[in-house]
């Protein structure tokens, strides 16, 4: 299982992620060590404005976690038309 976040901010340290992951809905209930081996098992990256994160259709086996700031979510149409349909903000996960 892959876990990733998109963070627009270098400065959040180790204790700060572990603190995050802990109160976070999703991995509130794992004990201590489950914690820890999902810890060790994070990708993190940045990702600057106006990069794509995933393209609709692109087969995903990974989790996101808004750390700081907000994605923007869309949809794109069979003819190629791009809808904007909603927006992750931080707190939020995608995939």
């Amino acid at each position: 299982m892959g876990v990733k976040s998109a963070m627009n901010n270098d400065t959040l340290y180790s204790d700060d992620i572990s603190a995050y992951i802990a109160s976070h809905p999703v991995f509130k209930s794992l004990d201590d060590s489950t914690l820890n081996i999902l810890r060790q098992g994070l990708e993190w990256i940045h990702l600057p404005q106006g990069q794509v994160l995933v393209r609709q259709g692109d087969i995903e086996k990974s989790l996101y976690a808004v750390i700081d700031g907000r994605l923007t979510l869309h949809t794109q149409t069979p003819d190629g038309t791009t809808f904007e349909i909603g927006e992750a903000v931080a707190g939020r996960r995608v995939g």
